[in-house]
C-alpha cells in the first residue's frame, strides 16, 4: 500500500475493473474458515459479502452486483479513530457533482490570479506571502509616521490629536508604555499626549478604539 493516496487510487482502479460481488451464507466450520470482518463472533447463517482481492465482511445491509456499479469514488477524509479509521466518503454521481464544484471553484481563482486551476494553490500561498510583506512594510511606515508625529509634539505639553481612520493594529500602536510601547509616548513623556484615531469599522460594522 502506498499510504492513503495510494490507497484511494487502488480503491478508484478496483470500481473501475468492474469485479463480481459474491455474496453466500455460511455457518459452522465453513464459515470458521472465512477469514472475513465483524464486530463480533456470529452464529448460525451468516452473511458474507465478498469483494474479491479488496474486501470480505459479514453484512446483512443492500449491495451492488459489480465494482463498477458504484462509480466513482472521493475520499474527503481519513483519521485514525479509536481502534480502526474513520473515512468520509463521496461515491457515484454525489462524488462527481462535488469534483465538478470544487473544479468550478478552482478555475474562477485561477482566473482572478491569471494561473491554471491547477496552479490555485501554489498562486493563493505566493499571495498569502506577498499580503504578509505588505502588512510588515506597512506596519514598519506607520511606525516612522508615528515616531515623526511624536517628535513634531515633543515638548509641546498636554496635546489632543485626530487620526484619519485606522485599523485595529494600528490603533494599538498609540497605546500606553503598559500596554505596548509607541513611539508617541516615548517622545512625549513627561508630558502627556492624547491621540484620538478615528474608529475604523470593520465589514461587521464594528468599530475598535484604543482601551
Amino acid at each position: 500500500m502506498g499510504g492513503a493516496a495510494g490507497d484511494r487510487g487502488q480503491a478508484n482502479r478496483y470500481l473501475h475493473e468492474n469485479h463480481p460481488i459474491d455474496i453466500q451464507f455460511h455457518r459452522g466450520a465453513e464459515l470458521e474458515a472465512i477469514d472475513y470482518r465483524s464486530k463480533k463472533a456470529l452464529e448460525g447463517d451468516v452473511r458474507i459479502v465478498a469483494f474479491p482481492g479488496a474486501d470480505c465482511c459479514a453484512c446483512c445491509g443492500t449491495h451492488v452486483l459489480r465494482s463498477g456499479q458504484v462509480g466513482l469514488v472521493k475520499f474527503l477524509s481519513v483519521q485514525k479513530f479509536r481502534e480502526g479509521v474513520r473515512i468520509e466518503l463521496l461515491c457515484g454521481k454525489r462524488a462527481l457533482e462535488y469534483l465538478s464544484r470544487t473544479w468550478e471553484q478552482a478555475k474562477t481563482i485561477g482566473q482572478h490570479l491569471s494561473v491554471k486551476p491547477v496552479d490555485a494553490a501554489a498562486a493563493v500561498e505566493r499571495l498569502e506571502g506577498e499580503l504578509s510583506a505588505l502588512k510588515m512594510r506597512c506596519a514598519g511606515l506607520e511606525e516612522a509616521v508615528f515616531a515623526w508625529i511624536a517628535a513634531e509634539q515633543a515638548g509641546k505639553g498636554n496635546v489632543l490629536l485626530f487620526q484619519p481612520p485606522m485599523k485595529p493594529d494600528s490603533v494599538g500602536s498609540w497605546r500606553t508604555p503598559q500596554q505596548r510601547p509607541a513611539a508617541v509616548w516615548r517622545q512625549c513623556l513627561p508630558e502627556k499626549a492624547a491621540i484620538m484615531p478615528t474608529l475604523w469599522a470593520g465589514p461587521t460594522g464594528r468599530t475598535s478604539a484604543p482601551r
